[in-house]
């Protein structure tokens, strides 16, 4: 049996639509898919694409730099401990000293007695350093004698260790030594930034025996200098008010001759920033941020192969340095010690 086509009645205010067709010979009805056809297609909504697939405008100006600095801050290093950051020490070479020795692994071509050296990354300078310095400390270093293989063997930073010790039978053997046979030395410490390299670099120069008189005077002239502040009152300059030019002398002791220290004043750090092209608060943020972390106590100073240093090994072990003296100068003017 045939099925009719159902009639509709055409809802108010709208006219049956007129197809200009006539309705098959069969009777049925048309296929779905000829009913839609037939129609006005409606304007599709724009998907709204998912945020994960969205791509992130790219921020300009101001905006890019908050966003860059903020990226630096989550990944800036952080839980540093003690003893994990090594600074390079800025010596100078003695006869001993296995940079010299062209069998030794340490050895560099051109090196000499009386060359300032950076023992950490192999660099030497024939020529005066400028270093600006940026903190201070008195340790005390327990060494191995050479005989029973030398080397580090602690660190105190308590002069109550000098209690334990006792000077050698030899005459003028000075040595401080502790009932294991070890001896302990004096060493003054100062932190800083070697200027002369191109990196400008952390570093830290030992002073003992002869040259603790060369740092006792440096520490003088460091306190002495005062700086004013904005509000006029004057207060103790910070150690990195001043920057130094490092050369060095030949000295002589009892149990022969060896190359010392020589200290002059250089002019001020901002000075220094000015006639060198360099942003000055950038530099005092610089050194304060050195200054706080030797403080903390996460830097340490890379001592190994000191001993050969003038004056670490007891006298007569390195035929050097035994006696007092050195030179202080200031301006250009010679000062004695």
């Amino acid at each position: 049996m045939a099925l009719k086509k159902p009639t509709h009645a055409p809802k108010a205010g709208k006219s049956a639509p007129a197809s200009g067709k006539s309705a098959p010979a069969s009777g049925k009805l048309p296929p779905r898919t000829a009913k839609i056809a037939t129609t006005a297609k409606p304007t599709a909504k724009a998907p709204t694409p998912s945020k994960a697939l969205t791509k992130p405008s790219t921020p300009t100006g101001s905006t890019a730099v908050a966003t860059r600095d903020e990226r630096l801050r989550r990944m800036a290093l952080k839980d540093v401990g003690a003893g994990d950051i090594s600074l390079p020490r800025l010596t100078i070479l003695q006869a001993l000293s296995p940079q010299i020795n062209a069998k030794k692994a340490e050895h560099l071509e051109g090196a000499e007695v009386g060359h300032i050296c950076d023992v950490g990354v192999g660099e030497l300078f024939d020529e005066p350093v400028i270093f600006l310095p940026v903190d201070y400390k008195k340790m005390f270093i327990e060494w191995q004698p050479r005989e029973r293989g030398g080397g580090l063997v602690k660190i105190y930073n308590d002069a109550s260790i000098m209690e334990q010790t006792s000077r050698g039978d030899r005459e003028g053997d000075f040595t401080n030594y502790l009932p294991n046979g070890n001896h302990v030395v004096e060493t003054a410490q100062f932190y800083g930034f070697n200027l002369s390299t191109e990196d400008m670099r952390a570093c830290f120069i030992p002073m003992v025996r002869s040259q603790l008189k060369k740092a006792q005077k440096w520490l003088g002239s460091m306190i002495r200098q005062k700086i004013t502040l904005g509000d006029g009152s004057a207060i103790q300059a910070p150690m990195f008010h001043r920057v130094y030019k490092l050369d060095t002398v030949e000295e002589t002791s009892p149990k022969g001759e060896f190359a010392g220290w020589r200290v002059v004043e250089d002019g001020t750090l901002e000075a220094w920033c000015e006639s060198h092209s360099e942003d000055f608060d950038l530099w005092l943020d610089r050194c304060e941020q050195f200054y706080n972390t030797i403080q903390k106590g996460r830097v340490q100073g890379d001592h190994r192969g000191m001993e050969t240093d003038a004056g670490s090994a007891p006298a007569g072990d390195t035929g050097a340095d035994g006696a007092d003296g050195g030179r202080w100068e200031r301006g250009g003017e010679e000062r004695p010690m």
